[in-house]
């Protein structure tokens, strides 16, 4: 390494066969107030073997000499150090000895009757030598960098060719380098993939180029040959190749970390499902309770002992249903249809017909294509039934109706009840039947949760108090809003 000019004392090499030239060049470094060292040598062999020896930090020769050129000392020492400045002394100068200098790579010449300006070509050679010494430093080291990177970096042109890739083998891409270099990236699926091209598009790629982001990582997902995926984050920068500019694509494989992240979603995921089909068999005890309490009606106060076996074989009906049913996740709305069917008719000889029910399909759903939760409606049917109707005074009516809204499935039920405050009055006197609802409530209420936790928050519940004209309570709406599930749909969530 050449040392500072300035407050280091320079180890400098003569080549000069004259004494008394060698004593002038001497005197004039000293004017230059550089603080040196020297050796002086006249011939070939002298000068290889003070320049093995010493490696000094500056050459100053004569352009001729007796035994050789100042030319060959030069030539010599590129060879052996290509960083140590070197300056030629002539006597006189031509175009075609400047020609000579400029090919050779010279770093100056001092005409011999203008040795005042030693001391700036010294400045100067041992400046440049540095400059060039340091970038190849860096040359080397990105060199280093780019080969042995545990990233895959590939190096694309501003016409969109990919000039240079890190690796000589297989690529993440399950392609080799020598088939991508020199190709245009719009050939790789793979690149344009994470260049978001789906097709040659050169300007867009010189304006992310021109303007990248280098902070900015893309994570992107490659299909392989074998089917299975290729998890990727991709950062793009600008690099400059002989004065062009070129973008440099680098590539982690965060496969493992991804399949890991995605198998415990996919536990999360499954858990959950469990969760809510578990929350959804937590009806049953309602439903066994409040038929329970009828068989006892039908038995012990009106003593109707076929009425009590005929809802007990009806009761069993529903039970069967309620255990097959919380066993799916998704079932057909036509299978939903017939299940509250079947409850509402329990209801009816259990309050002895007090209320009648309407169910309507739009005629746009196939109900057996369509798929919904099981028993995520009964529990405000049975809301409407028991603290709505049985409160009220007169017939009760219930209409549920299945509409399609958009990409969403509306699923209403009005009754003609008492309405919810009223309702809550009423269970206020019963401490009993107001735990029994809270928990149902509650039960229902966390599988909504549950349910918009799995599927990005598309099931809404609202419930609004129904009025009449004059402001009375005419009843309550509850509408359930859930994704529109076919039966594809439905293998594709639960596959999740």
């Amino acid at each position: 390494m050449c040392q500072e000019v300035m407050g280091n004392k320079l180890q400098i090499l003569l080549v000069e066969d004259s004494k008394s030239d060698a004593d002038l060049l001497i005197r004039y470094l000293k004017k230059a107030d550089i603080t040196f060292d020297y050796m002086r040598v006249w011939s070939r062999d002298t000068f290889l073997n003070a320049l093995v020896q010493t490696n000094p930090d500056l050459i100053i020769a004569d352009q001729l000499l007796a035994q050789f050129s100042g030319i060959e000392a030069f030539r010599i020492t590129k060879k052996w150090n290509s960083h140590i400045p070197f300056i030629l002394v002539t006597g006189s100068i031509s175009e075609k000895l400047l020609a000579e200098y400029t090919k050779e790579g010279i770093d100056d010449y001092i005409m011999k009757d203008n040795l005042l300006r030693l001391s700036v070509a010294i400045k100067n050679a041992i400046s440049k030598k540095r400059i060039e010494h340091l970038h190849e430093q860096l040359e080397i080291t990105y060199e280093e960098l780019y080969f042995s990177s545990p990233q895959e970096v590939y190096i694309i042109n501003e016409e969109g060719l990919v000039v240079n890739i890190n690796r000589r083998g297989e690529l993440f891409s399950e392609h080799f380098a020598a088939d991508i270099i020199k190709t245009h990236y719009s050939g790789s699926v793979f690149l344009t993939t994470i260049l978001d091209a789906g097709k040659k598009n050169d300007s867009a790629l010189k304006d992310r180029i021109e303007r990248p982001d280098s902070t900015r990582k893309e994570a992107f997902r490659y299909k392989r040959k074998n089917g299975k995926y290729f998890y990727g984050e991709a950062s793009m920068s600008t690099v400059w190749i002989g004065n062009k500019p070129h973008a440099q694509i680098s590539i982690n494989d965060v496969t493992v970390a991804k399949n890991a992240e995605l198998n415990l979603a996919k536990e999360v995921r499954s858990t959950k499902k469990y969760q809510s089909m578990l929350l959804s068999s937590q009806i049953n005890p309602h439903l066994t309770f409040n038929a329970l309490n009828s068989v006892q009606y039908f038995i012990l106060l009106k003593e109707d002992v076929e009425s009590a076996l005929n809802f007990v074989a009806d009761f069993s009906l529903l039970m069967r249903d309620t255990l097959s049913n919380s066993r799916s996740e998704f079932i057909p709305i036509a299978d939903e249809i017939a299940f509250l069917e079947l409850y509402l008719k329990l209801e009816q000889k259990r309050f002895e017909q007090k209320f009648s029910y309407t169910i309507v399909i739009d005629e746009s759903i196939v109900p057996e294509e369509l798929f919904i939760p099981p028993m995520l409606m009964q529990p405000y049917l049975e809301n409407a039934v028991i603290h709505g109707i049985a409160n009220c005074s007169g017939k009760g009516k219930i209409v549920i109706r299945f509409a399609k809204k958009g990409n969403f499935l509306m699923c209403t039920i009005k009754d003609n009840g008492v309405g919810r405050d009223k309702a809550m009055q009423v269970r206020n006197m019963r401490t009993q039947e107001k735990k029994h609802q809270s928990m149902g409530m509650n039960i229902t209420e966390a599988r909504i949760k549950l349910l918009n936790d799995l599927y990005n928050k598309t099931f809404v519940v609202n419930i609004k108090d129904m009025k009449t004209k004059s402001g009375e309570c005419a009843g309550t709406q509850v509408d359930i809003r859930i994704p529109q599930l076919t039966a594809e749909l439905v293998d594709d969530v639960i596959a999740v």
